[in-house]
Parts: C-alpha cells; structure tokens; sequence
C-alpha cells in the first residue's frame, strides 16, 4: 500500500508496483473485526513467526502486535489506504492474491481486482488458484514468474 501511495504521489519516482495480498481500497469491516484474531492464529504458525523474525529482528512479536493495532485503528478512524483516488495512478500496477486467502472472505480478490482494473488501465491482475496468505510466500515459485514476466517483459529489469 505504501508503494501505491508513493506511486500516486510521485509516479516518476516508481517503474512499477507488485501488490499482494492487500485489503482493497478501503477497509473492510468484516475483515477489522476479524483481523485480531487472525493474528493471534497467525502468530502460532511456525514458519510465519520465522517470517516475521528474518524481517523484523527478534522483537518481531511487538513489531507485528504494533501494526495490528495501527492496521485496527486506521480502519475505525481513517478507512481510506490511499490519499489519492486509484483512477490518479499513472504507473504500472500487478494485483496478486489467492482464492484460498485465509485472511479475507471468498471471491475478496476476484471482486477486489476487477474493481481496480476497471477504474485504471495501469493495473493488471493474477490469481492464484492455491495457497494461503500471503500469495506471494505460499506460491512463492509461481508468484517469481509472474513478477518477473510483469517486470522483466516490460524492459524493467
């Protein structure tokens, strides 16, 4: 989401945005009361809490525990995740997710997608038919092919 903002803001500044695994445009309310409880679940899984470690250091748990209240309390008083309309975008955007999203309600994606797509021609979408949350680690050979066939066969690389 930050890269989308920043190519809002100042699109010289970004060739081209990979988003995965996002909410949307706005925050969803079914997904804010749910996504305290997610992360509590989240934070059980083995292999994500070593994600979160190699990213965050070992203090990752107050890391995460931090931006789960900030993702709360932005979605209760802000909503918006884009200072700009997405129609403004003037770069190169790839949506990724999964049909199996765990975090998100069923058909999120496809809807989500479509959307953003049809409001701006700089954005393309691809769906994963397996894998969890995020897209981008449970399909993680797959989604290295779609981004390099994104970035690397548009003259990016």
């Amino acid at each position: 989401m930050a890269a989308i903002n920043v190519a809002l803001d100042d699109p010289e500044l970004v060739n081209a945005v990979i988003a995965d695994s996002f909410e949307g445009l706005e925050a969803v309310p079914s997904v804010t009361r749910d996504i305290k409880y997610g992360r509590m679940q989240a934070k059980q899984n083995d292999r994500f809490r070593k994600y979160l470690e190699s990213i965050h250091g070992a203090d990752w748990e107050e890391v995460f525990d931090s931006d789960t209240d900030a993702v709360i309390r932005h979605a209760l008083k802000i909503g918006a995740f884009f200072h700009k309309p997405i129609e403004e975008l003037k770069v190169r955007m790839m949506l990724t997710g999964s049909l199996e999203d765990e975090m998100f309600p069923k058909g999120h994606y496809s809807d989500l997608f479509k959307n953003i797509c049809g409001r701006t021609a700089y954005a393309q979408a691809y769906i994963f038919e397996k894998g969890g949350h995020p897209a981008m680690l449970s399909n993680a050979e797959e989604f290295l092919r779609v981004a390099d066939d994104f970035l690397c066969g548009n003259a990016i690389c």
